[in-house]
């Protein structure tokens, strides 16, 4: 996934390398998680696949729009042509497209057999870090989605603060919360999700400002990631309200 995202992208490296890797592991762990918990490991497999192409359209739709906001802050004309060949890609993008993807395909491929859809979200939630996790350490190979300068941090790339390192860090110790509660706490199954999206909006909103690539673009005094971490907030206190008032309606 990561390889081809990349090709999409117009740069291949270590970035394509480390998501490719996480890919790979990424799988092999949903197979090992699926029949730890008895869960439907084909129809589970086969839906987290197909909303790769959902990932695909979503990492590179928010890459133009992130690249073009560059243009916009800076009162630049847009030259569209130029955003669409040398626009990358955004995690976020790519994040919300899967779980739309997800939420479209999950329950078509899981209804033959009956298995719990929650488990399914949970199986997939539990992945999504770890996947982060293992290629944002490409992105430090690559000095990509690198930190501003800081003389703090002379033995790292350029001296610039390794933001990439950071959220890796982050991302795998968040997806062996996640693990846990999978396993351990099999009534939460149904709050992981909103809890990695809650976890790591929050993560990324702070990281954001030791961020030192400009072309990531945003508007006003925030990136355009911290704009979609806001997004995320306001739509989970959207989702708790709504879970709060459904009890009363009936």
């Amino acid at each position: 996934m990561g390889a081809i995202l990349q090709t999409i992208s117009g740069n291949t490296g270590p970035y394509g390398l480390m998501a490719a890797l996480a890919l790979v592991l990424c799988y092999v762990g949903g197979i090992f998680l699926c029949v730890r918990l008895r869960h439907d490991t084909q129809g589970q497999v086969i839906a987290m696949l197909c909303a790769m192409v959902f990932l695909f359209l979503g990492a590179k739709l928010f890459g133009i729009i992130s690249y073009a906001s560059y243009f916009m802050r800076d009162g630049l004309v847009i030259d569209w042509a130029h955003v669409l060949e040398k626009s990358g890609i955004v995690f976020y993008g790519g994040l919300l497209g899967y779980l739309l993807g997800l939420r479209i395909l999950l329950p078509h491929f899981l209804r033959k057999s009956g298995a719990d859809l929650t488990t399914g979200y949970a199986i997939a939630t539990t992945l999504l870090p770890f996947f982060h996790g293992v290629s944002r350490i490409g992105c430090y190979l690559g000095h990509c989605c690198y930190g501003v300068e800081n003389a703090h941090f002379a033995s790292f790339w350029e001296g610039r603060v390794p933001v990439q390192l950071f959220e890796s860090a982050f991302c795998l110790l968040l997806s062996g919360l996640l693990l846990y509660l999978l396993f351990k706490r099999p009534k939460l199954r149904g709050w992981l999700l909103p809890l990695y999206l809650a976890a790591y909006s929050v993560f990324r909103f702070v990281i954001e400002f030791w961020r030192g690539d400009a072309v990531r673009g945003g508007f006003w005094v925030f990136s355009f990631s911290q704009w979609v971490s806001v997004g995320i907030w306001v739509a989970l206190f959207g989702w708790l309200l709504w879970k709060h008032l459904k009890p009363m309606q009936r």
